[in-house]
């Protein structure tokens, strides 16, 4: 059964209040959510799952985490009480190599600091490498080092990312405070890193891509932690450490601030590094998130310019820099650097926190757009802007500037009061002028409204000029099309139509020769064409016309004209095809605001293109923007009168889709019906588009378990589909593997994956190996072995199509989770433990919170 996100997020809150109501336990004081006594808490949830029976799973869940997190917290701090009660103040002997701690042995020490060592080290058991970080080896530690060293154990342990240092175990062992993390083998630190790109006498050419994509999965890795309730505090390069892969990974959240948790320092207290502390960290202020985009913003201005942006000799110049200096543009140090990351660093470093990037993700967003040659959000400063940076940055010619201004203000306000006396000389003779001037305003009035209508006659006569001009076009598009397709008529008997594959061919391959067109007639064909190429499956050829088409139809300076906005639509509608949806969605964007500014655009077309915007981000995993678009759609339908329902349509499809993708069945399956309905009664009922919500609703049908209505549906649909469509249309292709994922669920493996693999194998023949489709179906195979029990054909797959998918969709997206969550369990099936359990693990840390596969995934780690 899935998990309702809205009664997960209910009981969170009511949670969090118990949390804070219930009394201390005995012997506890503080704030901490440890402190919280398992009695008074089960009493408090027992009043709350009374007054809300419906989240009483809900609860449960969250009692059992919370009692995990208390469990870990009481041993370290019992330990750490020992470990000051029976220190006597004598140093403690060094660690050696060799030295068990617990069932660690100690291998080599990789470093010391003021925390204390760290060792490799291995485990007995798993014959797994460490790296085990212990308290100092001889003396007291103090109530500050034990504080931060339990957040440190505390902090890392919420949350689970590749791209964050995981924590296998931490307490106490032979007298001794530990964590043992796990070991970067071969790593070494960013500021290594840096330090020999600095010290080389040529960067190389790869080093600002390497750059943005080092610090988007870092980005990806600190969003974790904020969603899990982590501020880090002390985002440094010595903090981060390098595979020699190159994959990132954050370190040491000693200073992290754990939200819900008593904090490390006082009020006003500094806390971090000042080289790399945000404005408000350095004037002892609330943290949020945005303090960690600005230390973040520090390291990558560094890398680009290979120098930090804040430097000074005293503590007191730092903080002056920090808080007043706008770093200078890192071109001035590097000409090579690019400018959209010097824009994007810029913008992380605004003063305000409210100008920065609002989370860690929006940072990652940009550097990936960068990445993809996309316009990014950072933007030059404006000019009032600019001077008011140059004037943080020259306090004193800006002070010079004011008083020279002072000065000539006042010479001016002596002027002014002359000027008052000789004006009370003239105020009689200009009371003898109001008269005329009302008679002349009348005038003026009158010539406004003849002004007003001429403009509109003129604005009325370029509106029909270019719908003229579309006419046109529009005639000699279907002239080309007429002349092609009666050329046909001899090369086939009475008997025989032409296929319309033919057809297609014929007229794309006499288009590619002809160049004699008017450009807008030429774009109206290469977008009839290739729209027509895309609805019969043939996304390669589509993607050819249609993107000649976006370079005719460019308009003078980006204007977006209507066959633009045509040739932008049709183009987006491939890139669902190949996965491309951040350019698709960046296509639809400016046509979808375009359409909310233009009166001339009907209400049915305002909300097919908003729903269209919809379905990319719902494709891109973007479920809240998915669905606050579609409720921007949902407010001009709401304008519609009920004998209008069909200009809602796209609306509703896309709601139900979403609606499905979020666990929502029982309100997908009303808009289904409306929708399957209205679609038959509109193109028939063997118009693919009047099948495609038929196929949704026996999808509703199998995750409600309706098995017998959904296969029946399923058969259904395959049998109007392949009236009007080939055998390897992606719309054939994946109603066949729905089909099959009946089968799977109720006992007919074998029978799904023979159907499977010649589905798989068609998609391959048309697609290649590197389309979502074709992983889409290789999933579904490797999930059909599962009931074959062919554990390793799974595996083979599942590795296949993760690879596949992560490059292509990202390692966030929920097909890529999908895949990342199948590859474990068939892990788990042949008994790979320790690899599944990694594996699990990375997809639970990427799953959201509110996802209704969470619940599911988190079982495999039970």
């Amino acid at each position: 059964m899935n998990r309702d996100p809205r009664l997960i997020s209910r009981a969170e809150a009511l949670f969090a209040q118990a949390l804070v109501a219930a009394p201390r336990a005995d012997g506890l004081a503080g704030d901490d959510a440890a402190a919280v006594g398992a009695p008074a808490l089960d009493a408090e949830l027992q009043r709350l799952a009374a007054a809300h029976p419906e989240l009483s799973d809900e609860f449960a869940s969250l009692r059992r985490q919370w009692e995990l997190f208390r469990s870990t917290h009481e041993h370290l701090v019992t330990a750490a009480s020992r470990r000051v009660a029976s220190s006597s103040g004598v140093r403690a002997p060094l660690a050696q190599p060799g030295m068990r701690i617990g069932r660690l042995e100690l291998v080599r020490l990789l470093g010391r600091g003021g925390m204390g060592e760290v060792w490799e080290a291995e485990e007995d058991e798993l014959h797994r490498r460490v790296a085990l970080k212990l308290l100092p080896s001889g003396g007291l530690p103090s109530p500050e080092d034990l504080a931060r060293f339990r957040r440190e154990a505390e902090a890392t342990s919420r949350v689970r990312h590749s791209g964050i240092v995981a924590v296998h175990s931490a307490g106490e062992a032979e007298g001794r405070l530990y964590i043992a993390y796990e070991l970067v083998e071969g790593g070494r630190s960013l500021r290594t890193w840096l330090d020999e790109r600095a010290r080389a006498e040529e960067l190389p050419a790869t080093h600002d891509r390497e750059t943005a994509e080092l610090f988007a999965a870092l980005a990806d890795a600190l969003e974790a932690a904020h969603c899990a309730g982590i501020v880090h505090r002390d985002l440094k390069p010595q903090n981060v450490l390098l595979a020699p892969d190159g994959r990132a990974k954050v370190a040491d959240f000693g200073l992290a601030q754990v939200a819900g948790e008593l904090s490390l320092s006082k009020s006003g207290m500094f806390l971090g590094t000042w080289f790399y502390a945000s404005p408000e960290q350095v004037r002892g202020e609330e943290l949020d998130a945005r303090s960690d985009v600005f230390s973040l913003g520090v390291t990558l201005y560094e890398c680009l310019a290979l120098r930090r942006p804040f430097d000074g000799d005293t503590r007191a110049q730092l903080v002056a820099q920090v808080l007043e200096h706008e770093p200078a543009d890192p071109r001035t140090f590097r000409s090579r650097c690019p400018r959209d990351l010097a824009l994007i660093a810029a913008k992380a470093l605004e003063k305000p926190r409210e100008r920065r990037y609002g989370s860690m993700r929006e940072l990652a967003l940009d550097l990936r757009r960068h990445l993809a040659h996309q316009p990014i959000l950072a933007r030059e400063p404006t000019l009032v802007e600019r001077a008011a940076k140059w004037t943080r940055r020259h306090p004193t010619a800006s002070t010079a500037l004011a008083l020279t201004t002072l000065a000539f203000g006042g010479l001016l306000g002596l002027f002014l009061r002359s000027e008052r006396l000789r004006g009370e000389a003239v105020e009689a003779r200009e009371n003898e002028r109001s008269a005329n001037q009302s008679l002349s305003a009348a005038n003026s009035d009158l010539r406004i409204a003849r002004g007003d209508a001429e403009r509109n006659a003129t604005e009325s006569r370029l509106h029909a000029s270019e719908a003229q001009a579309e006419n046109v076009v529009r005639e000699q598009v279907i002239a080309f099309l007429t002349e092609t397709f009666e050329a046909a008529g001899p090369d086939v008997s009475a008997d025989d139509d032409p296929p319309a594959s033919r057809l297609l061919a014929r007229a794309t391959e006499r288009l590619r020769h002809e160049r004699a067109f008017d450009p807008r007639v030429r774009a109206g064909l290469l977008i009839t064409l290739g729209k027509v190429h895309e609805k019969l499956g043939r996304g390669d050829e589509a993607r050819e016309l249609l993107l000649e088409a976006f370079e005719l139809c460019g308009g003078p300076d980006g204007e977006l004209t209507r066959d633009a906005q045509r040739a932008r639509l049709a183009l987006s509608a491939t890139c669902l095809r190949v996965g491309d949806y951040d350019f698709g969605r960046a296509l639809v964007e400016p046509v979808v605001a375009a359409a909310l500014r233009d009166p001339r655009i009907d209400c049915e077309e305002v909300i097919d293109r908003i729903a269209f915007l919809a379905r990319f981000e719902l494709e891109s995993g973007r479920l809240a923007e998915c669905e606050a678009t579609l409720a921007i759609a949902a407010d001009y339908a709401s304008t519609l009168p009920d004998a209008d329902a069909k200009a809602a349509l796209s609306l509703v499809e896309q709601r139900a889709m979403l609606y499905l993708a979020t666990g929502r069945f029982a309100l997908a399956e009303p808009d289904l019906r409306r929708a399957a309905e209205l679609q038959e009664r509109l193109r028939g009922p063997y118009n693919p588009v009047s099948v495609n919500p038929l196929n949704t609703l026996a999808l509703v049908y199998r995750e409600t378990e309706r098995w017998e209505e959904s296969e029946a549906l399923f058969e259904e649909c395959l049998a109007r589909a392949e009236r009007s469509l080939e055998p390897d249309h992606p719309d054939f292709l994946v109603m066949r593997a729905n089909l099959a994922s009946v089968w799977m669920r109720t006992g007919r493996a074998d029978k799904a994956v023979l159907l499977l693999t010649r589905a798989r194998e068609l998609a391959r023949e048309r697609f290649g190996e590197r389309q979502p489709l074709f992983l889409w179906l290789s999933n579904q195979l490797g999930s059909a072995y599962f009931g074959t029990q062919r554990f390793d054909l799974a595996e083979a797959l599942h590795r296949e199509t993760l690879a596949g998918r992560e490059p292509l969709l990202g390692g966030d997206h929920p097909n890529t989770q999908e895949s990342r969550n199948n590859l474990a369990f068939a892990l788990y099936s042949q008994a790979k433990y320790e690899e599944a359990l990694a594996v699990q693990e990375e997809t639970l840390a990427r799953t959201p919170t509110d996802s209704p596969q969470r619940a599911g995934r988190e079982r495999l780690l039970a």
